[in-house]
């Protein structure tokens, strides 16, 4: 019976190192800048709750794109939205918001033209099965991961994603609409191992290894004694 037990305390823990860590949360808010060099323009984030003072929005009233030799307001807008969510035109004028949602019907893609919203998509109108979405503790995702660069096209002005159940979606960020919704071709890795990334299946791999090398050497000492 004492054999046993540290074999499924070890078993116990694994269980727990596999398992996803679903107890995540969202930054606090910062205000930021993003530069349209080529049409001299700037466009400034800012909130009040600022965690981080990166710039000074001091001279700022309110969110929006400005001037930037002369700090001109050409538009202004009122909701938040951290940097890494915003992909705009290269005028800076046009934008895609792309933000965490609690339900199925939220708006997952939304389309902004000088701050105002003109259009938007759910979750439940991009994917063909809703129900392959994932969930955390805080919020649920309803594409695959993609780098940066794989999503967004600035020069064309395209967003481009692959929904968790397999639909390839493209959209023009200047008129809000899809111009491309197919089924996505798997890589030869997705073939073999399904849509679950690499990495993700290196990892319990790895831990199985380490606790199958544990229990090894483990059941080596005790023959030993």
């Amino acid at each position: 019976m004492k054999k046993a037990v540290p074999i499924l305390v070890l078993l116990i823990l694994s269980i727990f190192l596999i398992c996803p860590a679903y107890g995540d949360s969202q930054i606090a808010p910062y205000s930021y800048s993003i530069e349209f060099e080529e049409y001299g323009t700037v466009f400034y984030m800012t909130t009040d709750s600022d965690s981080y003072p990166f710039i000074d929005t001091s001279h700022l009233p309110e969110t929006g794109l400005y001037k930037i030799d002369t700090l001109e307001n050409i538009y202004t807008m009122d909701e938040y939205f951290y940097e890494t969510d915003l992909y705009f035109t290269p005028d800076g004028m046009n934008f895609a918001a792309m933000t965490w949602q609690e339900t199925n019907e939220e708006r997952c893609v939304r389309f902004f033209e000088n701050g105002k919203e003109y259009k938007h998509y759910s979750a439940a109108e991009l994917m063909e099965d809703p129900s392959k979405r994932s969930f955390s503790a805080s919020h649920y995702n309803w594409r695959e991961y993609q780098e940066r660069e794989e999503i967004f096209d600035q020069n064309n002005s395209t967003l481009s994603v692959v929904t968790l159940d397999g639909v390839y979606c493209q959209f023009d960020i200047k008129t809000g609409e899809i111009l491309q919704k197919e089924e996505a071709n798997p890589t030869p890795a997705e073939i073999i191992c399904g849509k679950m990334p690499l990495w993700q299946l290196a990892i319990p791999l790895l831990i199985i290894l380490l606790i199958g090398g544990g229990l090894y050497w483990y059941w080596k000492k005790r023959n030993k004694n």
